[in-house]
């Protein structure tokens, strides 16, 4: 039996009291959810499969989210569309039991808007419509990730090879750069 999931999902108690955990079956015990603080559950923590707790399958928040912020990366539609409130969604990305787990949901969603944003550089580049600054940041490999600068003297240390970049990818950006310079 799934959960009934209608949107925006109740966010307060019948005493007008925000209500965070209750929203999560993953934080609630069997006795939690059985009493007043089941009513409020829908959702689970868990990553992209929906789960099933006290024999109800709930709702991957994960899955949601990852969902609604394709095409909206500010989350904004996100939080109005489940919570019916900005500040609750900002309030509830501060709480222990979701911080980490919102953080990295984050990383991996501004990771997919720049497959995306690469992905449509190269499209550009293939049919011959790209604009410099497009080959630049292929070129100068500005999808890689960059380098923290520490606070203080800079320290000496041996430059190693980025793992993530590929000799081979630069050899074809560079191949390809060369191309579109030639006169015809």
């Amino acid at each position: 039996m799934r959960v009934k999931l209608e949107y925006p999902v109740t966010t307060r108690n019948a005493s007008n009291v925000r209500v965070w955990k209750s929203l999560f079956a993953d934080l609630l015990r069997q006795e939690e959810y059985n009493g007043s603080k089941g009513a409020y559950t829908v959702f689970t923590l868990k990553d992209r499969e929906d789960t099933v707790y006290f024999g109800k399958t709930f709702y991957s928040l994960y899955k949601i989210y990852m969902e609604s912020t394709y095409t909206d990366p500010t989350e904004y539609d996100f939080a109005m569309k489940v919570f019916g409130s900005w500040d609750y969604w900002e309030e509830l990305t501060t709480r222990s039991y979701v911080k980490q787990l919102v953080f990295e949901w984050r990383e991996e969603k501004n990771k997919r808007a720049k497959s995306i944003v690469v992905k449509a550089m190269m499209e550009q580049i293939m049919s011959g419509k790209a604009s410099f600054s497009a080959f630049k940041y292929l070129a100068d490999g500005g999808y890689l990730p960059m380098e923290v600068n520490s606070v203080g003297r800079p320290k000496k240390e041996v430059k190693q090879e980025d793992p993530t970049f590929f000799p081979e990818d630069k050899k074809r950006f560079d191949s390809i750069l060369l191309d579109y310079k030639k006169p015809n």
